[in-house]
């Protein structure tokens, strides 16, 4: 659609044994025309469970920049105008350390506008995904008896299962802590 990767951050957490996958954070920036169609498509790639969408309006903002800049390039035209009929070497000195100041403040101004046009132009889109170990069917809003009775039977026969697996790797892990443990018992 247009848009970029500004930042991503990828976590890797363990193992399934520890309960915890893959994670990402993305923060991405779409072109503005294009942000429906993205946000539409979202949930192509994945099972959206959230979605919170806020605008900031930085017109204000924005005149308020405009009109300093304007000012301070006002500023740096008297300096300038002033600098040329200056005689005095101290004279010359502090209008030539208060230009710089001046073109400093002009350069922040202007990358501040450079940024309020990219927010204008691009919408900035932060995404947060989680691997999960078996995906979810979704919310039965009314689901029958048996329907229910079936599911909670499949959901508990995988934690059990789960159980024994973890049960396994825990005990693998702690292997050797259990024969020093079981040995110095026995003596």
């Amino acid at each position: 659609l247009g848009g970029y990767m500004e930042n991503e951050e990828v976590y890797n957490s363990g193992s399934s044994y520890s309960g915890s996958y893959r994670r990402a954070s993305f923060t991405v920036r779409i072109p503005a025309e294009s942000y429906e169609q993205f946000i539409s498509g979202m949930g192509d790639g994945c099972k959206v469970i959230s979605i919170n969408q806020s605008k900031e309006d930085v017109g204000a903002e924005y005149f308020d920049v405009e009109q300093r800049l304007e000012t301070l390039n006002n500023k740096h035209d008297r300096l300038e105008a002033l600098l040329e009929n200056a005689d005095n070497m101290s004279d010359i000195i502090e209008l030539e350390n208060e230009l710089s100041q001046t073109e400093y403040q002009i350069n922040r101004y202007k990358s501040t506008l450079s940024r309020y046009d990219s927010l204008i132009s691009f919408s900035t889109v932060n995404i947060s995904l989680k691997e999960v170990a078996k995906p979810g069917d979704g919310i039965d809003d009314n689901p029958g008896f048996f329907a229910r009775l079936g599911r909670n039977f499949a959901d508990g026969f995988d934690g059990f299962t789960n159980a024994l697996e973890n049960l396994a790797y825990w005990l693998s892990y702690n292997l050797l802590t259990i024969i020093v443990i079981v040995v110095i018992i026995v003596v």
